[in-house]
């Protein structure tokens, strides 16, 4: 994910990544609130303490509610702005390709940046930014209890050991769902193309037939990575839930041995359900990743170049237009001969003489 540090984007990247700090630690707040409730609350009976801990959280998740908007808007904004920089300069290459000597046209240059456009504006980039403050969590759930620190540790270890799975067991098939996915879009794009001729020449059930061929291939191809994908981010969700009963039940023997009390058990078991939420997220949404992950390795082995600086993907730009006649540098560049062009390159140099009109001297 080495082109999210372009220097395009790295501005969004870094208000993005500093609001992810302020917004996990605001969102301490809740489970250190209940901490506070269990065990001075309860205990005092004094219902200012209730008052003034309560302003101070609904401060908190006020503050919090600002970070995250401003986040998702700063990603929103990268998206946006990867698309303005590479969008054109994609199409300049379908259009290169397309007025090449083959003729043929792809697209898929410009469904990668779109790829890249909406994973920045989606949810799963949003645990992308989380998941580096897990252990934040662990440190504070730490230092309530080392036992209960232990219990955590060892439970955001296992979820990371079944992304590391979700990773190796759903690449090759989200890769292979893609690649079917686009073989049979150009398969339907090209025989709408040549409609007019299959129709004409009676082929029109051949033509169905070798498309069926190809979505049969990609019908399966997206069962077998929905199924894989399914059967892991329903395990991420149960060991979520498990991992959460497991903090409670420490919290309790804990607190029947008196060596914690039952405000901690309660915020432990509130900070480990925040602190795994984002790797599940990234779990049951690991598709996107990858599928993100693969637009721009394609786009960076396109070694497509800008002047304007890399973004991993290099797309090369069109020299700008002389202020002379641009319609014909234009048709340069782009190697296009207009139909005219070409009628009148095959019509013979020298043509023959036309006989002359006995009556008016003039040709016939």
């Amino acid at each position: 994910m080495s082109w999210l540090f372009a220097p395009q984007l790295r501005p969004f990247v870094m208000l993005a990544g500093a609001a992810s700090l302020l917004l996990n630690l605001a969102l301490l707040m809740p489970a250190l609130y209940m901490l506070q409730v269990f065990d001075r609350v309860f205990s005092s009976g004094s219902l200012e303490t209730l008052v003034m801990l309560s302003l101070l959280v609904g401060l908190a998740l006020a503050f919090g509610y600002f970070l995250d908007t401003a986040r998702t808007r700063a990603l929103a904004s990268a998206g946006r702005a990867l698309d303005r920089r590479l969008a054109p300069l994609a199409l300049t290459s379908v259009l290169r390709q397309a007025a090449g000597s083959t003729g043929r046209t792809d697209d898929d240059v410009l469904r990668d940046v779109g790829q890249l456009r909406s994973f920045l504006g989606g949810a799963g980039i949003i645990a992308l930014f989380d998941a580096p403050w897990v252990p934040l969590y662990l440190v504070v759930i730490a230092l309530m209890h080392p036992r209960l620190g232990g219990a955590a540790t060892v439970g955001a270890v296992v979820l990371i050991a079944l992304g590391i799975v979700t990773e190796r067991l759903t690449r090759t098939q989200a890769e292979r769902a893609l690649r079917t996915s686009r073989a049979t879009s150009r398969r339907a794009e090209a025989l709408t193309r040549n409609a007019e001729a299959i129709i004409g020449m009676g082929m029109m059930s051949a033509a169905i037939a070798s498309w069926q061929v190809k979505h049969r291939q990609l019908l399966s191809a997206q069962e077998d990575l929905g199924a894989t994908s399914s059967h892991l981010g329903a395990l991420a969700r149960t060991s979520g839930q498990a991992l959460q009963a497991m903090m409670l039940a420490v919290g309790a023997w804990l607190v029947l041995d008196t060596q914690a009390s039952p405000g901690i058990m309660v915020a432990a078991t509130i900070l480990i359900g925040r602190a795994l939420q984002p790797v599940e997220a990234l779990i049951g949404g690991w598709k996107a990743l990858i599928d993100a992950r693969g637009a721009a390795r394609r786009l960076e082995e396109r070694h497509v170049e800008s002047h304007h600086g890399r973004i991993k993907c290099q797309v090369r730009t069109l020299p700008p237009l002389s202020s002379g006649n641009s319609k014909s540098v234009l048709s340069q560049r782009m190697r296009i001969t207009p139909p005219l062009e070409k009628w009148r390159a095959s019509v013979p140099t020298a043509a023959p003489a036309l006989p002359q009109d006995p009556r008016g001297g003039g040709s016939v």
